[in-house]
C-alpha cells in the first residue's frame, strides 16, 4: 500500500483522489493559458480580432443602404424630368 501512495504523490494526488489547493491553482493556471493560446490561434485564423472584422461588416452594410437611397433619389428625380418631357 506504501507504493501506491507514493506513485499519487508523483502523479499530483492523493490516496483518495482529491487534489491539494495549491494543485488546482495549477491546473486553473494550465487552463488558463491553454484558453489563451486557444483565442490566439483562432484570431490568426480569422486574420485579426473578430469584433472588428464584425465592426467592418456593419460599416459596409451601412454605406450600401446610403449608396441606395441616393440611387433611388436620382431615379425619382430622372422619373420626374422624364415626365415634364412627356
Amino acid at each position: 500500500m506504501g507504493s501506491s501512495e507514493e506513485r499519487a504523490k508523483q502523479n499530483g494526488q492523493r490516496k483518495d483522489n482529491k487534489t491539494t489547493e495549491r494543485e488546482e491553482d495549477t491546473c486553473a493556471l494550465k487552463r488558463a493559458r491553454c484558453f489563451c493560446e486557444k483565442k490566439k490561434k483562432k484570431k490568426e485564423r480569422n486574420g485579426g480580432n473578430h469584433q472588428q472584422i464584425g465592426k467592418m461588416k456593419r460599416k459596409k452594410k451601412k454605406k450600401k443602404k446610403e449608396e441606395v437611397k441616393k440611387g433611388n433619389a436620382s431615379c425619382v428625380e430622372y422619373d420626374s424630368l422624364y415626365i415634364s418631357l412627356l
